[in-house]
């Protein structure tokens, strides 16, 4: 080999096939050693074996097969010897050397650099002093980042502001209305501009499109009775409006042009049962590839996420799911509200954090826990069949745990089903 003892020091080295490869590499100031021949790779894995230590070796094999085999080979032995991209040009390192000069060292500095930036940082950066300049620029984002406003005043308030990044899940009973609630909230973030990703995995884009256009007729109706307001059903069946009036055709189309101010923002997923975990990363990433925004990310719902491993319990299956949904929304810096179904024994009680369905990791994992009951649950009187016959219904919106504020009381609302729409109250 040539210069083998540079496998045996700590300052980074260029590990290539050929002599005058190695050569090649010194000419332009980087530091080298050479197999001497794909056949030495052996030799240079027993150094590296007995120095323990291989994340200062950055492999440069020939472009060829030979080359591929004894770089691979180390690689799969030693996982943290860093493997360069394949040479721009010529067979070998020489060759490029010989071919273009500045853009051989070119090739190498940027080989230097990205090993650079794979290493881990020094240990001492985990301190908190370590740690206290990446804390201020944090602080800094931040106060470009103000809380999002949901548009419910008091929602706003019990939550310190409105939402932060984060995995928010907002939970409750069967049909009591937590979709219309989350795309009411998913609307008016639309209307300040903000983009929201829905992942629909239960109800189509058309239906939820015509349950945000049928609130839109709901509330601008300032008649008597709302007469021209619009169900989900009159606005989806275009075999109705033959016979509406000029007056409820010109009110349907004004709800239209509204809902069409924001709907550029309002970006939906469909799916189903099939629908996993990496599908949702994917679309994410690629959002915020392609429109340079972060986007608040709306799941319904959790438990239709289709199972991390088929051998997983339900529970096992939606506790990954519910931890994955954190690390993405860490990641990225997003805001996710992830809506969750209760178990059927807490139909008639008060909404708690043990109404969370077969998982112990929603609130564990979860920032913000919402629970969504109709007033007066777990009451001696009280009938949920009997309220959900209200119109509207009287539901409130209980914080059942906040990180980083105070529970507070529950929110009242009066939401009106044939129209999808929450008001405070």
């Amino acid at each position: 080999m040539f210069q083998p003892n540079l496998l045996r020091e700590e300052a980074p080295v260029f590990l290539v096939e050929g002599t005058f490869d190695a050569l090649s590499a010194e000419e332009l100031g980087f530091q080298a050693t050479a197999l001497n021949g794909s056949g030495n790779r052996e030799k240079a894995a027993a150094i590296l074996r007995q120095q323990g230590k291989t994340s200062h070796v950055l492999l440069l094999p020939d472009n060829d097969q030979a080359g591929e085999a004894w770089a691979s080979a180390l690689k799969e032995e030693f996982p943290d010897i860093f493997r360069c991209p394949p040479l721009p040009a010529g067979k070998d390192l020489n060759e490029l050397l010989v071919l273009d000069r500045e853009r051989a060292a070119a090739f190498l500095q940027e080989c230097r650099t990205a090993w650079e930036k794979s290493l881990p940082p020094p240990y001492e950066t985990f301190s908190a002093a370590g740690q206290l300049t990446a804390f201020r620029q944090y602080v800094q984002d931040q106060a470009a980042r103000p809380a999002l406003e949901t548009g419910f005043p008091q929602l706003d308030s019990a939550l310190d502001g409105g939402l932060y990044d984060g995995l928010y899940v907002l939970g409750a009973i069967s049909s009591l209305g937590k979709t219309a609630f989350c795309m009411q909230l998913a609307d008016q973030l639309a209307k300040q501009g903000r983009d929201v990703l829905i992942f629909t995995l239960e109800m189509t884009a058309y239906e939820l499109m015509a349950r945000s256009i049928s609130r839109e007729t709901f509330q601008l109706d300032d008649s008597k009775g709302r007469r021209y307001a619009k169900t989900v059903r009159g606005v989806l069946d275009g075999k109705r409006r033959r016979n509406d009036t000029e007056r409820e055709l010109a009110h349907l189309e004004l709800a239209e042009a509204q809902y069409a101010g924001y709907a550029g923002h309002l970006w939906f997923r469909e799916g189903d049962h099939e629908t996993g975990l990496d599908f949702i990363s994917r679309e994410v990433a690629r959002h915020i590839a392609e429109t340079k925004n972060r986007p608040v990310v709306l799941i319904d719902y959790l438990q239709i996420i289709a199972p991390v491993d088929v051998h997983f319990t339900d529970k096992q299956n939606l506790d990954r799911i519910v931890c994955a949904l954190k690390k993405l929304s860490r990641t990225h810096s997003l805001t996710i509200l992830a809506i969750s179904s209760f178990n059927r024994e807490n139909y008639n009680v008060e909404a708690t954090m043990a109404a969370f369905k077969e998982s112990g990791g929603i609130d564990y994992s979860a920032d913000v826990l919402l629970g969504l009951q109709a007033r007066g649950a777990g009451s001696r009187s009280f009938n949920i069949e009997e309220e959900k016959r209200k119109d509207p219904r009287e539901l409130e919106l209980k914080i059942l745990k906040n990180r980083s504020a105070a529970l507070g009381k529950p929110i009242p609302f009066r939401y009106y089903p044939a129209f999808s729409c929450f008001e405070e109250g």
